[in-house]
């Protein structure tokens, strides 16, 4: 990748993420369902992305090599797995009486305050943020106890992994 592009990950349609770009001398090439490259045009050789960075803040990230795009690709993946965990939550909070469009918007509340909180403390290692809340006989550090112990973070992990080995197989 020359030094003048910048690709990016964004989980938006293509006529969406062409739309952000019309007429702003913005390249972009859907490469799958939910991938894009994104790239200045040549004209700007040696430009910083930082007029794509402002305005898909809360979209993408820039990625500077193969390597953190193929990264970056695992973790979209682990994008599409977290609808299926919001779902699940929307479900049981729906089965134990919230009606469902409560339940929808409490889910994705919470969702949006882990990571309002998480850019707001950006300095503070996300684990770090996760510990000063599960702290010891609550109920969110019970819960996380249980998962452990049914095996949740290894099935992520687990599942990361095969998608990268699945990505890039020659490197393995």
């Amino acid at each position: 990748m020359r030094s003048h592009e910048a690709s990016c990950i964004a989980a938006m349609t293509q006529p969406l993420l062409s739309g952000c770009f019309r007429n702003s001398g913005i390249r972009c090439t859907i490469m799958s369902k939910r991938v894009a490259r994104v790239s200045r045009s040549g004209d700007e050789k040696g430009a910083r992305p930082t007029r794509l960075r402002r305005e898909l803040t809360s979209f993408s990230v820039p990625l500077a090599t193969e390597r953190e795009f193929e990264l970056a690709l695992v973790s979209a993946c682990m994008n599409g797995w977290f609808y299926f965990l919001i779902h699940e939550l929307q479900q049981w909070l729906t089965e134990k009486g919230l009606p469902s469009e409560r339940a929808r918007e409490w889910v994705f509340s919470c969702v949006e305050d882990c990571v309002a909180y998480s850019r707001y403390k950006t300095s503070t290692p996300i684990d770090e943020l996760g510990r000063s809340i599960a702290t010891p006989g609550t109920f969110t550090a019970r819960g996380l106890e249980v998962l452990s112990q049914q095996g949740g973070e290894a099935a992520w992990k687990a599942a990361r992994e095969y998608v990268f080995n699945q990505l890039t197989p020659s490197q393995h």
